[in-house]
């Protein structure tokens, strides 16, 4: 069915107001928070990402984290006190300001390090991270040269071998990532990837083939949906290309779950505020047309 959310879209927890006024449903994902809850399927397996106004993360040792910036544009936190347990109160997490409406991007460490990424107000990236699994933080620190804008969502995946990769839009409308040069790692610098032209404000959605290799998909400044993919695991990349018929929001979030059987599967709202979806004819392999999955929803 359809869900409308009254204003303000805003939730306070612990002394602390958090807004998200970026929330669309041409985002099909469980992961908007901060409104009344909506019914919601049990979540798929983390094979790809997509923004949400709370973060959560697993501590090595199974405890839950949450991230979120504040209405003071500041980045707060509070975590388990042990697996499945109670919740500690929220805490502000390093000295940082950012957007009040940015997203916390999480990622893992092949060590079990925890570490976030998110865009500054002066649009450069800033990263913090965990000292030690499980452990404190370091403060945050600037994540490479590059300009993106204040509302850009990273998205973060991790190669076959373990290194991490971070993806974004950049000011001048190009993708952009930077990965690990080893798993635990250095980071690269920001390098274009492809030739393609973007909104700015797009979320380059990550998949991960059943064979290790990363996938994005994004709408493109001409509303068709583009994808770009890994040509071996861990290696490099096919250029951007058309990923199949069918005209969405040029800011829609796609979404991406694996099947039981590792068949990777998309879905988007498109243009005629119905809801999409294409998949894999089997694991790494061909995509099947965009079709109707049935609803009305707001694009």
């Amino acid at each position: 069915g359809q869900y409308t959310w009254s204003s303000p879209r805003t939730y306070t927890s612990g002394g602390i107001t958090f807004t998200n006024d970026r929330y669309s449903t041409n985002s099909l994902t469980s992961q908007n928070c901060g409104r009344p809850p909506a019914p919601t399927a049990p979540t798929p397996a983390p094979v790809g990402s997509a923004p949400g106004l709370f973060e959560v993360a697993r501590h090595a040792d199974g405890r839950l984290q949450v991230f979120a910036v504040g209405q003071d544009n500041k980045a707060y936190t509070k975590s388990q006190t042990a697996p499945n347990g109670d919740w500690t109160p929220w805490s502000q997490l390093g000295v940082g300001t950012f957007d009040r409406k940015s997203t916390l991007t999480t990622l893992t460490n092949a060590d079990g390090r925890l570490q976030l990424v998110v865009v500054g107000q002066n649009e450069k990236v800033y990263s913090i991270a965990q000292t030690a699994p499980n452990g404190g933080w370091t403060g945050w620190y600037q994540f490479g040269e590059g300009t993106f804008d204040r509302l850009s969502t990273l998205t973060a995946a991790r190669n076959a071998d373990g290194r991490l990769q971070v993806f974004a839009v950049g000011q001048d409308n190009k993708a952009y990532t930077k990965s690990q040069t080893a798993p635990n790692g250095d980071w690269t610098p920001w390098s274009q990837l492809g030739v393609g032209t973007f909104d700015r404000k797009s979320t380059l959605t990550t998949l991960t083939n059943a064979d290790g290799r990363l996938q994005l998909v994004v709408v493109g400044q001409n509303e068709k949906v583009y994808s770009i993919a890994q040509t071996a695991p861990n290696g490099g990349w096919t250029g951007w290309y058309q990923f199949g018929e069918g005209t969405f929001d040029r800011l829609s979030t796609l979404t991406a779950a694996r099947n039981a059987d590792g068949r990777l599967q998309v879905f988007a709202v498109g243009q005629d505020n119905k809801a999409y979806t294409k998949s894999q004819t089997a694991p790494n392999g061909d995509w099947t047309p965009w079709s109707e999955f049935a609803g009305t929803w707001d694009r």
